[in-house]
């Protein structure tokens, strides 16, 4: 990860941190906070080892710093190509943590990462670059926008929410999906839909096949192709 050199040592802003009323600070201090945090972040993904327990992990450090929207953002942008991928739960979690109802949420991504949007419940969260898997892992509530590429498993387990895609997906979009909604504008290719059981999975591009193992709906191009029973 890249840090900038605005953050090596300085003196007087640390002894008068408590005073500091101008944006530039106030941001300086919030990414400062979240940098840290995600050194505690990386040493404990070594136990913490499945989706959940990272996503666990990175909320429990969340809640111990302060830090702000715009704090989050930066932080985004400073993560390079060779961030570990499982820094997007570090990310949802500092979202989830103060995000509120009316609220957008806009990261600029270079790195490419896996757990954006996992556990969101409200407000929206927008993201402008590509993505790995579990985007949108568990989803509760809210909407996740994205303006990438990503690969398999997005919207995992969601229960409520809108996740939209402007690009395309590779395999297993809505695996064992509960609810909500996805809107995919670009190709999405196999198992669309497996073992979903709630749910509404809308294409507007091309695809490959979808999984006869799903009791959710799939739309193409504004028409339904799954359940068969239900199309005229």
């Amino acid at each position: 990860m890249k840090i900038p050199s605005a953050f090596r040592p300085n003196k007087e802003l640390e002894a008068n941190i408590e005073d500091l009323i101008s944006d530039d600070s106030i941001r300086e201090k919030s990414l400062r906070a979240i940098i840290n945090g995600y050194s505690y972040f990386l040493e404990g993904m070594k136990y913490n080892r499945n989706n959940t327990a990272r996503y666990l992990l990175g909320l429990s450090i969340a809640k111990d710093i302060k830090y702000t929207s715009k704090g989050i953002g930066l932080f985004a942008e400073q993560l390079d190509k060779d961030a570990t991928q499982s820094s997007g739960f570090y990310i949802s979690a500092l979202v989830n943590n103060i995000i509120k109802e009316d609220e957008t949420i806009t990261l600029n991504l270079n790195a490419v990462l896996s757990g954006l949007g996992a556990y969101l419940r409200k407000g929206c969260l927008e993201i402008n670059g590509n993505f790995l898997n579990n985007t949108g892992y568990f989803m509760q509530g809210g909407c996740l926008h994205i303006y990438g590429n990503g690969l398999n498993t997005t919207g995992a387990e969601m229960k409520e929410g809108i996740i939209v895609i402007k690009g395309n997906l590779n395999n297993i979009t809505g695996y064992m999906m509960k609810g909500g909604e996805i809107k995919v504008y670009g190709n999405v290719r196999e198992d669309i839909g497996l073992r979903m059981s709630g749910g509404t999975i809308r294409i507007n591009g091309g695809i490959e096949n979808f999984s006869s193992n799903c009791n959710g709906n799939i739309y193409h191009n504004g028409r339904k192709i799954w359940p068969k029973d239900e199309i005229a």
